[in-house]
């Protein structure tokens, strides 16, 4: 039988945008050897790979994904750095002694090597099928698009795009493997509260409950109205009163704003008071943390995997890779 693509199929769900923690030594050390390596195993590369990372065949095609995704980067970061414009010879030009075209290549292999190790430890783990190629990974975009275009004609509902380019299917599957991931770390590894209390402390951004502003709408037939709203009180697609909330938050008691439109009536808005409700109790935020504390520390781990992972180039392929 064979293996499906990585994703088997399930890719409908969409990872959590991520957050860097504090995170204890001592529980990195043990997680390690939660994804260490399954020896052996799993060997894919093949003669035509740009690359191979621990037996596992990346192509030129699959690169050149990340590469172009560096170019407007690479060229913003030299002109921030040099104040170089992007003119004809920019690519080939040496600042410090290495090229744009090389800084870009070095990025975008340092991504494609973490993306590729997210992977891997995903097949090792028994979370993913184990084809990884990328020509696999197109290969199922072709059917999806097909599918949905399917569904589109008959009427069915579906979730997302109705149609993927390569780039956006790559990621869109890439979500999938990093939340199979998350999910599967979470259940391995029990945190206690004193290690997880340090993340609270370190993103107690995420959980404040917000402001709490007071002001009085003065109409114009002399009546008012006094409203006690945080932002969270304010229905999300009323944007007339949304945009009022926000622009009073930067007032200070007692400035207000003249003649604003709100609910069909020019109104004047007087700010009466401003108040901080403080932060989400820890007990509160610890799901959220156990999501934050679970994806840093994946994050370490992979990196240390790429570090150590067995890397075979072929330079010369490599170094004549060009936009």
């Amino acid at each position: 039988m064979t293996d499906r693509p990585f994703f088997h199929g399930k890719a409908k769900r969409v990872a959590l945008v991520s957050l860097v923690a504090a995170v204890a030594a001592s529980f990195i050390f043990v997680a390690f050897f939660l994804i260490k390596p399954v020896s052996g195993s799993f060997q894919q590369g093949d003669e035509g790979d740009l690359l191979t990372i621990d037996g596992f065949g990346v192509s030129e095609q699959e690169f050149l994904l990340f590469l172009y995704d560096e170019r407007a980067l690479t060229a913003n970061t030299f002109y921030q750095q040099y104040g170089a414009d992007a003119d004809s010879d920019f690519w080939d030009r040496k600042f410090d002694g290495q090229t744009p075209l090389e800084y870009a290549r070095n990025s975008a292999l340092d991504k494609l090597l973490t993306a590729k190790m997210e992977a891997i430890v995903a097949v090792e783990q028994g979370l993913i099928g184990k084809d990884i190629r990328f020509s696999s990974i197109m290969n199922e975009r072709e059917r999806t698009n097909a599918e949905r275009e399917r569904m589109l004609k008959d009427g069915e509902v579906f979730y997302g795009l109705s149609s993927f380019d390569e780039y956006q299917y790559y990621n869109y599957i890439r979500n999938h493997v990093w939340s199979e991931l998350v999910k599967w770390y979470s259940n391995k590894t029990k945190v206690t509260d004193e290690e997880l209390y340090p993340v609270y402390e370190a993103n107690k951004d995420l959980f404040t409950l917000g402001v709490e502003l007071t002001y009085m709408m003065l109409r114009q037939d002399g009546s008012t109205e006094i409203l006690t709203q945080t932002e969270n009180d304010i229905p999300k697609g009323d944007t007339q009163a949304l945009d009022i909330w926000y622009e009073l938050k930067e007032l200070e008691p007692g400035q207000k704003r003249s003649e604003v439109e709100y609910k069909g009536e020019v109104v004047d808005v007087l700010l009466m008071s401003k108040k901080e409700m403080g932060d989400k109790p820890f007990s509160d935020a610890k799901p959220l943390l156990l999501q934050i504390y679970a994806e840093d520390q994946l994050r370490l781990l992979v990196k240390e995997r790429v570090e150590s992972a067995n890397i075979s180039i072929d330079r010369q392929k490599f170094n004549a890779i060009r936009f």
